[in-house]
């Protein structure tokens, strides 16, 4: 597995009622993929 260039850990947003904002969370990858990232870390500490 190549880990060349950035990656990043992806924030987990969370609704009023602490729920997963999902529709949100969608925009967040969206925004990264876009600003050029190469990987994304999900579920990191």
């Amino acid at each position: 597995m190549n880990f060349d260039g950035i990656w990043t850990p992806v924030v987990t947003p969370f609704a009023a009622d602490n729920t997963v904002s999902l529709d949100t969370l969608g925009k967040v990858i969206d925004t990264l993929i876009d600003r050029g990232v190469h990987g994304l870390i999900i579920g990191g500490m």
